[in-house]
């Protein structure tokens, strides 16, 4: 699934800094992110979605999703200002995805994170359902089947 990994210039108490956050190009699911090492590695391009949003909405929607996460924090004293997105790129993170018949005619889809092994959240779910549906649109889905 395609990610915007954008960097956010910052500013504190403690002085300037950056807070590196990942918005998710579907359903724009918001993560801080701790590392960056290894997440703008470019993957297998017949196995990936392309981005259904472009890169100044994400922006818009990793700012408002940061400042909604620093505004949460406890205490007032070192909560840091966002300035101005200073890095913005596209990284691909690896999911899981499997579907069953759960009664006759009625589908299910499961997704797992394929790094952690841990369940999809709801909203990652609804991005990862988006890009199947836009591929499928499409007339090329970027799926291997398996039996």
């Amino acid at each position: 699934m395609p990610h915007y990994l954008i960097e956010f210039a910052v500013t504190s108490r403690r002085g300037p800094g950056t807070i590196s956050v990942s918005v998710e190009a579907h359903s724009g699911a918001f993560a801080v992110i701790e590392s960056v090492r290894g997440l703008t590695e470019h993957p297998d391009e017949k196995n990936t979605f392309p981005p259904k949003l472009d890169q100044d909405e994400a922006v818009v929607m990793g700012r408002k999703d940061l400042l909604q996460s620093i505004m949460r924090r406890r205490g007032q004293r070192h909560r840091p200002v966002i300035e101005k997105a200073v890095r913005v790129d596209l990284f691909h993170y690896p999911y899981w995805v499997y579907y069953y018949e759960r009664r006759q005619g009625l589908l299910d889809v499961k997704v797992l994170d394929a790094v952690t092994g841990e369940p999809g959240r709801p909203r990652t779910r609804a991005g990862v359902l988006s890009a199947l549906v836009q591929a499928g649109e499409t007339g090329s889905p970027p799926l291997e089947k398996r039996a």
